[in-house]
């Protein structure tokens, strides 16, 4: 199966985790907790679907293989859904192009959680910072600890 164009020009060009890490839905904007997968990594995912249970007419390019985006290759317009662990369709853009419109870039927010008391906390808010990065292992978002490098 050969990879449909707006995919292969949407990961083939500059690498979309930098440039994309929320995206917005009918329940609101979300943070994208994963990179986009390369080129290769999806046409390597082609041959995984059967072991994943995914159907075959998606094409996986995001996700841990729990949760997934997927181009539904039987549809003209290559609709993209997200599918959960239970292969349940749980959201769906009419196009690759609605979905491309939904992806945008948000800055982290400070940590501003009303339940924790700073005053009380033995959290340091003023040491914590959270970055992405990616690791030698792969692409992976993580949270960056300034004082101990982890």
């Amino acid at each position: 199966m050969s990879l449909p164009i707006e995919l292969a020009e949407f990961l083939g060009s500059k690498d979309p985790s930098e440039l994309y890490n929320s995206i917005r839905t009918a329940s609101g904007d979300e943070w994208l907790g994963f990179c986009f997968w390369s080129l290769h990594e999806v046409e390597e995912s082609l041959d995984k679907r059967a072991e994943w249970d995914v159907d075959d007419r998606f094409i996986p390019f995001y996700g841990d293989w729990h949760n997934l985006f997927c181009l539904n290759g039987s549809t003209i317009s290559y609709e993209v859904v997200e599918i959960d662990d239970d292969r349940n369709v749980v959201r769906k853009w009419k196009s690759f192009s609605t979905f491309k419109e939904s992806l945008f870039w948000r800055d982290a927010e400070s940590v501003n959680d009303p339940d924790i008391i700073a005053g009380e906390s033995w959290l340091d808010f003023q040491l914590i910072t959270k970055r992405t990065h990616r690791t030698a292992l792969g692409k992976h978002f993580v949270v960056r600890d300034p004082i101990y490098g982890r």
